[in-house]
């Protein structure tokens, strides 16, 4: 008597499979079976020596449809697995310069939900455009988030500028008519001398 055994593969057509979202800069494992030989395409998130295996890890960038060719003695089967990604992008508002006891506007667009820290100085720190007035220089530190739990954070700083302490160099000195006196001040970035009668180049 003599026993033969017979594999039968399950031949099949092309397949579709979704996974579930990553956030940006996750990754995932895709896994293919039953084949004798594999691969995977597009190369986008995918790392070179990983084309050719049945369960590669891959970290797209955005929303992507990888295909395997799984090939068995029965021919070639096709399977597409689409990735989705969370298309989450902040964006800020610039840096920006204000007074002493001043407050500007800083905003962050993109997500659905904000966090800015830290909180002193700020309007309020859940909302996505807080009126900011530090009393010094600040960076504040956002992380916004979607409905998906993908978070990113980014940054804004206030530059807080305290005023000058103006010096005028000379004492009070008397000059006899006709006669020119050099005055001299320090501490500014600009100034402007008053009254302005008598005086050259009083700005």
């Amino acid at each position: 008597t003599t026993t033969i055994t017979i594999e039968v593969f399950n031949y099949s057509t092309t397949q579709f499979v979704t996974y579930g979202s990553l956030c940006p800069g996750q990754s995932v494992i895709l896994n293919a079976s039953l084949g004798t030989s594999y691969q995977w395409l597009p190369q986008q998130g995918l790392p070179p020596n990983m084309s050719t295996i049945p369960n590669p890890t891959v970290s797209p960038s955005q929303t992507t449809t990888y295909t395997v060719l799984i090939t068995d003695p029965c021919g070639v089967d096709t399977l597409n697995i689409t990735v989705p990604v969370s298309p989450l992008n902040i964006t800020v508002s610039p840096s920006d310069t204000i007074c002493v006891g001043g407050q500007t506007m800083i905003w962050a667009q993109g997500g659905h939900s904000y966090s800015w820290n830290p909180p002193a100085g700020l309007s309020n720190p859940n909302i996505s455009n807080p009126i900011a007035s530090p009393a010094i220089t600040t960076q504040y530190i956002v992380t916004a988030s979607d409905t998906l739990n993908c978070s990113l954070t980014d940054t804004v700083t206030v530059y807080v500028d305290f005023p000058p302490e103006a010096d005028i160099l000379q004492t009070d000195t008397i000059i006899c008519f006709g006669d020119k006196l050099s005055l001299n001040a320090s501490g500014g970035h600009f100034y402007m001398w008053s009254p302005p009668q008598h005086i050259f180049f009083y700005q």
